[in-house]
Protein backbone atom coordinates (compact mmCIF):
# COMPACT_ATOMS: atom_id res chain seq x y z
CA UNK A 1 0.00 0.00 0.00
CA UNK A 2 2.80 2.45 0.93
CA UNK A 3 4.64 1.71 -2.31
CA UNK A 4 1.51 2.48 -4.32
CA UNK A 5 1.01 5.74 -2.37
CA UNK A 6 4.61 6.71 -3.11
CA UNK A 7 4.11 5.99 -6.83
CA UNK A 8 1.00 8.16 -6.90
CA UNK A 9 2.73 10.92 -4.91
CA UNK A 10 5.21 11.27 -7.77
CA UNK A 11 2.28 12.14 -10.02
CA UNK A 12 1.48 15.31 -8.10
CA UNK A 13 5.07 16.45 -7.58
CA UNK A 14 4.70 19.21 -10.18
CA UNK A 15 1.46 20.36 -8.55
CA UNK A 16 3.17 20.55 -5.16
CA UNK A 17 5.91 22.65 -6.76
CA UNK A 18 3.30 25.03 -8.17
CA UNK A 19 1.57 25.21 -4.79
CA UNK A 20 4.90 25.89 -3.08
CA UNK A 21 5.50 28.75 -5.48
CA UNK A 22 1.96 30.03 -4.91
CA UNK A 23 2.61 29.92 -1.16
CA UNK A 24 5.89 31.80 -1.57
CA UNK A 25 4.25 34.50 -3.68
CA UNK A 26 1.27 34.78 -1.33
CA UNK A 27 3.25 34.74 1.91
CA UNK A 28 6.36 36.67 0.93
CA UNK A 29 5.15 38.56 -2.12
CA UNK A 30 6.47 42.03 -2.83
CA UNK A 31 7.83 43.24 0.47
CA UNK A 32 10.96 45.05 1.48
CA UNK A 33 13.86 42.84 2.54
CA UNK A 34 13.26 43.68 6.23
CA UNK A 35 9.55 42.87 5.94
CA UNK A 36 10.37 39.64 4.09
CA UNK A 37 12.73 38.49 6.83
CA UNK A 38 10.10 39.10 9.52
CA UNK A 39 7.25 37.52 7.61
CA UNK A 40 9.34 34.55 6.44
CA UNK A 41 9.53 33.07 9.94
CA UNK A 42 5.87 33.77 10.71
CA UNK A 43 4.75 32.19 7.46
CA UNK A 44 7.16 29.31 7.78
CA UNK A 45 5.57 28.60 11.15
CA UNK A 46 2.12 28.52 9.51
CA UNK A 47 3.26 26.02 6.90
CA UNK A 48 5.13 24.00 9.49
CA UNK A 49 1.87 23.98 11.46
CA UNK A 50 0.07 22.64 8.39
CA UNK A 51 2.74 19.97 8.00
CA UNK A 52 2.49 19.02 11.68
CA UNK A 53 -1.29 18.74 11.48
CA UNK A 54 -1.00 16.55 8.38
CA UNK A 55 1.59 14.29 10.04
CA UNK A 56 -0.43 13.78 13.22
CA UNK A 57 -3.99 13.82 11.86
CA UNK A 58 -6.17 10.77 12.32
CA UNK A 59 -8.86 12.18 10.03
CA UNK A 60 -8.78 14.09 6.76
CA UNK A 61 -11.16 16.65 8.26
CA UNK A 62 -8.45 17.71 10.75
CA UNK A 63 -6.22 18.86 7.89
CA UNK A 64 -9.06 20.51 5.99
CA UNK A 65 -10.30 22.25 9.14
CA UNK A 66 -6.81 23.65 9.78
CA UNK A 67 -6.66 25.06 6.24
CA UNK A 68 -10.15 26.56 6.54
CA UNK A 69 -9.25 28.08 9.91
CA UNK A 70 -6.08 29.67 8.50
CA UNK A 71 -8.06 30.93 5.52
CA UNK A 72 -10.66 32.57 7.76
CA UNK A 73 -8.38 34.02 10.46
CA UNK A 74 -7.92 37.77 10.48
CA UNK A 75 -4.31 38.75 9.99
CA UNK A 76 -3.49 35.69 7.88
CA UNK A 77 -4.31 37.32 4.57
CA UNK A 78 -1.75 35.26 2.66
CA UNK A 79 -3.98 32.18 2.82
CA UNK A 80 -6.71 34.03 0.88
CA UNK A 81 -4.69 36.66 -1.02
CA UNK A 82 -5.17 36.29 -4.78
CA UNK A 83 -1.96 35.58 -6.69
CA UNK A 84 -2.47 35.32 -10.44
CA UNK A 85 -6.13 34.57 -9.80
CA UNK A 86 -5.50 31.80 -7.24
CA UNK A 87 -5.78 31.78 -3.46
CA UNK A 88 -3.26 29.54 -1.72
CA UNK A 89 -5.61 28.20 0.98
CA UNK A 90 -8.43 27.51 -1.44
CA UNK A 91 -6.12 25.82 -3.96
CA UNK A 92 -4.64 23.49 -1.34
CA UNK A 93 -8.06 22.65 0.11
CA UNK A 94 -9.53 21.93 -3.32
CA UNK A 95 -6.59 19.79 -4.40
CA UNK A 96 -6.88 17.71 -1.23
CA UNK A 97 -10.66 17.37 -1.46
CA UNK A 98 -10.79 16.57 -5.15
CA UNK A 99 -7.55 15.25 -6.57
CA UNK A 100 -6.14 13.42 -3.58
CA UNK A 101 -9.49 11.85 -2.72
CA UNK A 102 -9.69 10.53 -6.28
CA UNK A 103 -6.09 9.25 -6.04
CA UNK A 104 -6.97 7.41 -2.83
CA UNK A 105 -9.92 5.72 -4.55
CA UNK A 106 -7.73 4.77 -7.51
CA UNK A 107 -5.12 3.21 -5.23
CA UNK A 108 -7.82 1.17 -3.47
CA UNK A 109 -9.02 -0.08 -6.85
CA UNK A 110 -5.49 -0.87 -8.05
CA UNK A 111 -4.78 -2.84 -4.89
CA UNK A 112 -8.21 -4.54 -5.05
CA UNK A 113 -8.98 -3.41 -1.51
CA UNK A 114 -12.52 -3.74 -0.22
CA UNK A 115 -14.58 -0.86 -1.57
CA UNK A 116 -17.54 -1.24 0.75
CA UNK A 117 -18.07 -1.32 4.46
CA UNK A 118 -16.03 -0.22 7.42
CA UNK A 119 -12.87 -2.02 6.33
CA UNK A 120 -12.95 -0.35 2.89
CA UNK A 121 -13.46 3.06 4.46
CA UNK A 122 -10.48 2.51 6.79
CA UNK A 123 -8.20 1.59 3.91
CA UNK A 124 -9.31 4.56 1.85
CA UNK A 125 -8.94 6.93 4.83
CA UNK A 126 -5.44 5.64 5.58
CA UNK A 127 -4.37 6.00 1.95
CA UNK A 128 -6.00 9.44 1.67
CA UNK A 129 -4.18 10.69 4.76
CA UNK A 130 -0.86 9.36 3.52
CA UNK A 131 -1.35 11.10 0.17
CA UNK A 132 -2.13 14.34 2.02
CA UNK A 133 1.03 13.96 4.10
CA UNK A 134 3.13 13.39 0.99
CA UNK A 135 1.58 16.38 -0.76
CA UNK A 136 1.98 18.75 2.20
CA UNK A 137 5.60 17.64 2.74
CA UNK A 138 6.41 18.32 -0.90
CA UNK A 139 4.63 21.67 -0.88
CA UNK A 140 6.44 22.87 2.26
CA UNK A 141 9.82 21.76 0.92
CA UNK A 142 9.22 23.66 -2.32
CA UNK A 143 8.08 26.73 -0.40
CA UNK A 144 11.17 26.70 1.84
CA UNK A 145 13.47 26.14 -1.12
CA UNK A 146 11.96 29.01 -3.11
CA UNK A 147 12.02 31.39 -0.16
CA UNK A 148 15.67 30.58 0.51
CA UNK A 149 16.56 30.69 -3.18
CA UNK A 150 14.83 34.05 -3.60
CA UNK A 151 16.56 35.38 -0.51
CA UNK A 152 19.99 34.24 -1.76
CA UNK A 153 19.37 35.78 -5.18
CA UNK A 154 18.37 39.06 -3.55
CA UNK A 155 21.53 39.00 -1.42
CA UNK A 156 23.68 38.19 -4.47
CA UNK A 157 22.16 41.12 -6.37
CA UNK A 158 22.78 43.46 -3.43
CA UNK A 159 26.41 42.34 -3.12
CA UNK A 160 26.88 42.74 -6.86
CA UNK A 161 25.24 46.18 -6.82
CA UNK A 162 27.37 47.23 -3.82
CA UNK A 163 30.52 45.96 -5.53
CA UNK A 164 29.57 47.83 -8.68
CA UNK A 165 28.99 51.03 -6.70
CA UNK A 166 32.28 50.61 -4.87
CA UNK A 167 34.08 50.02 -8.17
CA UNK A 168 32.57 53.07 -9.83
CA UNK A 169 33.30 55.35 -6.89
CA UNK A 170 36.87 54.13 -6.67
CA UNK A 171 37.45 54.96 -10.32
CA UNK A 172 36.18 58.51 -10.06
CA UNK A 173 38.82 61.11 -9.27
CA UNK A 174 38.64 62.91 -5.94
CA UNK A 175 37.63 66.50 -6.20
Amino acid sequence: MIQKVNEHAERFYETSKMMGELAMRAFVGRQSEDEQAKSRERHRAQLTGLENIAETAHKVSEVLDFIKKQFARPGLDAWRKPVRGKRFGEEVKNFIEQNLKEEARNICLELALPAQGEEGQRYEQEIYLELIRQFIRQLVVHYEYLVQYTSLNTQDKEVSRDAHRAGTTQNTPDQ
